[in-house]
């Protein structure tokens, strides 16, 4: 029988950090620089950017299960579906379940957003199935972390910025781009620890395909190194110190050090430090933002 922690596991908890950062950010900006802040719409928000990520990564445990993506040689964190601890059939309800959450607080989003919000919607709904799931996932053409920069980067800090203001400055690339960056930085450090038992299964992710281990790395850094120069660029236009988020510069380049020098299932530090780095990043920036040192 599956227990509170089986569906934990499911769920990725630690990974949720890509979705609450990039919210936490957003509506930061809206408070210091809108005119008008609603917390019902913030609520909405955050359950449906939430509701979202569970179900893709949901969906990625049962679809990489049940197609034998999945194997006893996997370096990552178990996977529930993969070693029976959870039916395929249980996982396939609480995907429904979470998709239904997603859908029913995206109506609400969309009454206040419009069309917009309908088609940024509609267009995260299918990404959450089509990442793991279908002839051609996304995860397998190479496409996973191009995916997650638009859905965690562009979509979440753009499209909950413009849900409650109606507007899209043209500094709110430079959020965008940062979180972007980050939440690609951990499906990548997914993809370099994976990386032989992706290839044996025939999961062309970008790491397989055609940079491998080392350009992985190398691709890590730079994003690391972009997400700092967005939060440098939007402090220039938006005359905000950085008092607060230099005090990340450090766990930053640690994060570098760890990149190449840990392997195999220790890669599993740095994708938790990733995380934490993306939260970090999404927090005290907000913070910054809001006190304006």
């Amino acid at each position: 029988m599956a227990t509170l922690s089986h569906w934990l596991k499911a769920i990725r908890p630690k990974t949720l950090s890509a979705s609450i950062a990039p919210i936490l950010l957003s509506q930061s900006l809206v408070w210091q620089f809108a005119t008008e802040f609603i917390w019902l719409t913030v609520v909405m928000i955050a359950i449906c950017a939430l509701a979202l990520q569970v179900s893709a990564n949901l969906a990625n445990d049962y679809f990489d299960g049940v197609n034998g993506i999945d194997t006893p040689a996997r370096l990552g964190p178990a996977r529930m579906v993969q070693q029976g601890l959870i039916s395929a059939e249980q996982i396939k309800q609480a995907i429904v379940l979470s998709l239904s959450i997603a859908f029913l607080s995206g109506l609400y989003l969309i009454y206040i957003g419009g069309w917009l919000l309908a088609l940024c919607g509609l267009l995260s709904l299918v990404a959450s199935l089509a990442y793991s799931g279908g002839k051609k996932p996304l995860a397998s053409l190479a496409m996973g972390e191009i995916t997650v920069f638009i859905f965690f980067g562009l979509l979440a800090v753009a499209g909950s910025f413009y849900v409650q203001t109606q507007t899209l400055p043209e500094w709110i690339i430079w959020p965008a781009i940062q979180m972007g960056c980050l939440s690609a930085a951990i499906m990548l450090v997914n993809n370099i620890r994976d990386y032989a038992s992706d290839k044996s299964v025939g999961k062309n992710t970008l790491v397989v395909s055609f940079i491998g281990q080392l350009g992985g790395k190398l691709l890590y850094i730079i994003l690391l190194f972009i997400a700092l120069l967005c939060v440098w660029s939007l402090s220039q236009q938006l005359s905000i110190s950085l008092f607060l988020s230099y005090l990340l510069l450090p766990f930053s380049l640690w994060c570098g050090y760890q990149i190449f020098s840990y392997h195999g299932t220790a890669l599993n530090k740095v994708l938790a430090s990733t995380a934490q780095l993306t939260l970090g990043n999404g927090a005290l920036l907000s913070l910054d933002i809001l006190v304006r040192i």
